[in-house]
């Protein structure tokens, strides 16, 4: 499943003693399915700046791309704090440092250069 492959167990571990459970499937996908939705329209707004180029765009256009872009930055800020509090912290809901380490240490900076 795609949880193993960010690093969650399918058998009992001290970290996670019930390994995967339908609960945190059922949270994993709604998250994922919440950061796909909050890219696609954070891209949305930067759009139009692309379609017709930086010069040529209006001062509302060149605006909401500022915003996007924002937006994206705001939430890898968001994202990246609660994913280290999740691994390196004791959570009551943990994350696991190989899922930290696809998602903060090359999605998020990735992203941010």
């Amino acid at each position: 499943s795609m949880m193993e492959n960010f690093g969650y167990p399918k058998h009992q571990t001290d970290k996670f003693p019930n390994a995967i459970t339908d609960s945190m499937a059922r949270d994993f996908y709604a998250y994922i399915v919440t950061i796909c939705a909050q890219h696609f329209f954070s891209a949305l707004v930067m759009l139009p700046a692309l379609v017709y180029g930086w010069e040529g765009s209006s001062d509302t256009v060149k605006s909401l791309f500022i915003f996007g872009t924002l937006s994206d930055l705001g939430f890898d800020i968001y994202d990246s704090m609660k994913s280290s509090i999740r691994t390196f912290a004791n959570h009551k809901d943990p994350l696991p440092l190989g899922s930290w380490i696809i998602i903060v240490a090359l999605h998020h900076t990735s992203a941010l250069f």
